[in-house]
């Protein structure tokens, strides 16, 4: 009988986190290139080694994190540091994950803050690597290009070409120079019209203690092995989680509860961006506040809400409050579809018709004509109310000492592993997802081209309120469907996936965002 010894064992890959030792470099236009071949982008497939090519690619995504943390750093993004109910904007020793913030001092006095819910296969920041790796570069790919056109929020429409929007800063800074003083007073008033910016990260949640770094997934099965053939390091479920955190839902629901509240002025008003299951993360946060209290202060600070290709289903939703918010102009989505971009395809849908709510809704309907914006949104708030139902009635583990030793991976981590194999994966959900759209009705126009203006007269008609003279007993046709708002298309995208979708109607939400911020403080 023979065997080998573990010395004999093939070794596990290893490969630098070096953009110039794994034979790349940064350009100027912020494209990760081969430093001899600049027309050549990364290879995943390397070699025929599956385990090879999953360590080289986490080796140099390691390299591009640093690369977008370090830009939205000079740019005045800085990482807070998050464990449960806390938050502190140094590395701490211990259980801890990361968001991303404007910096302190400067949010607190930011009277518009976005918002943005990561993707729970994403890293902190990064949109998709599908893009960031090739010739859409850091700018598209990442929250840089975000942070860039946020910095010109008051001094340029979000329908310029220029994907980094760089003209009108370099305007800015000439004038500056020119008119001196003058120039700078204007450029302060910019600068403090500029939205604040939070972006949660619900897939870095995966703690290790031997690197005092929490890491998504992927990053996680890269990890050091000892031989090639080893089993993965084992994620414990209390050891390897940060407490507060231990999943997206409740790491939303921390920050939402915890941070966002601390770190905001008391008006602050909030615009929310969900990146698919994100925004799902988000509903689940809303829905159990609103069913806890109907008035909670949340509703008053939330102005806006961006579904981007949303994973829910209506019917998940219990709170009518919610369903309502959705219903009503502060609430859109944008989803894969071969339409021009931000055709309208479907109209609001609560996902619930509510008889009860006639009288609620053309309350506000009446509000709205008569300029009154009472008890919903914020204080200066011109969109239209949300009508509040009535209140409905209602409704560990030890810790393992030696999670980061090797040893058996669960069938999950097995599962996660084979999605690696694959460039640049993306959730399995997503296939569900992309059936049910195919249900959506449409706008019904020849060319299926609808501007926003012309999507906008459509929504002002309260077709929730047309729901509500149903039979409750009436099937919902949508009740399976991803839609409980006003839904556009993203446009055809180069690759059908959804983490392209944030990327391709970002000037567009902001767009909304800014009018919707300009009609707040006009009032």
């Amino acid at each position: 009988m023979f065997r080998r010894t573990s010395a004999d064992l093939p070794k596990d890959p290893f490969y630098p986190a070096d953009l110039s030792g794994l034979g790349y470099r940064l350009n100027e236009h912020g494209q990760i290139v081969d430093a001899e071949e600049p027309s050549h982008f990364f290879l995943i497939y390397h070699t025929d080694n599956d385990r090879a090519n999953e360590v080289r690619k986490e080796a140099i995504h390691k390299c591009v994190r640093k690369i977008v943390l370090s830009s939205l750093d000079a740019m005045g993004v800085k990482p807070l540091y998050v464990n449960d109910d806390s938050f502190i904007d140094t590395k701490p020793e211990g259980p801890h994950t990361q968001i991303l913030t404007t910096e302190l001092e400067v949010l607190k006095n930011k009277r518009d803050v976005i918002v943005v819910v990561n993707e729970h296969m994403q890293d902190l920041g990064v949109w998709a690597y599908r893009l960031l790796m090739r010739d859409a570069g850091i700018d598209v790919g990442s929250a840089v290009g975000l942070v860039k056109k946020l910095q010109i929020w008051g001094s340029s429409t979000a329908a310029e070409d220029s994907v980094a929007c760089v003209e009108p800063v370099e305007k800015a800074v000439e004038k500056l120079k020119l008119d001196g003083t003058e120039a700078e007073a204007t450029t302060d008033r910019k600068e403090n019209d500029t939205p604040g910016l939070i972006i949660l990260n619900p897939g870095q949640l995966i703690y290790s203690h031997q690197l005092n770094e929490s890491m998504a997934q992927p990053t996680w099965m890269a990890r050091p092995k000892k031989t090639a053939i080893d089993d993965h390091i084992r994620i414990d479920p209390v050891h390897n989680r940060v407490p507060g955190h231990e999943n997206p839902d409740a790491h939303v629901s921390s920050v939402f509860e915890h941070v966002i509240r601390k770190i905001t002025r008391e008006d602050v008003r909030l615009y929310v961006v969900g990146l698919s299951e994100g925004g799902e993360a988000v509903l689940k946060y809303l829905d159990s506040k609103f069913m806890a209290n109907t008035q909670d202060p949340v509703g008053d600070k939330l102005e806006a809400i961006a579904l981007i290709q949303p994973s829910h289903t209506p019917s998940q939703l219990k709170s009518e409050s919610l369903a309502n918010l959705l219903a009503g102009p502060r609430a859109r989505s944008w989803i894969m579809d071969d339409a021009p971009k931000g055709t309208l395809l479907n109209t609001a849908n609560s996902g619930k018709p509510l008889a009860h709510y006639a009288d609620s809704l053309a309350a506000s309907k009446q509000s709205i004509t008569d300029g009154r914006h009472e008890g919903e949104g914020s204080a200066t708030s011109t969109s239209g109310a949300i009508a509040i139902p009535p209140k409905l009635d209602g409704q560990a583990q030890a810790l393992n000492q030696s999670s980061d030793s090797l040893l058996s991976s669960p069938r999950s981590l097995q599962a996660k592993a084979s999605l690696e194999k694959s460039s640049y994966s993306f959730p399995q959900s997503a296939a569900a997802m992309l059936q049910s759209v195919a249900s959506l009705q449409t706008n019904g126009s020849g060319s299926g081209s609808a501007s926003l203006e012309q999507s906008q007269s459509t929504l002002s008609q309260s077709h929730l309120l047309d729901q509500s003279k149903d039979s409750l007993d009436e099937p919902d046709p949508y009740a399976d469907t991803p839609v409980s708002c006003a839904t556009f298309s993203s446009g055809e995208l180069q690759t059908a996936v959804p983490e392209l979708v944030w990327p391709a109607v970002m000037d567009d939400v902001l767009e909304w965002f800014k009018s919707v911020a300009d009609d707040a403080a006009a009032h």
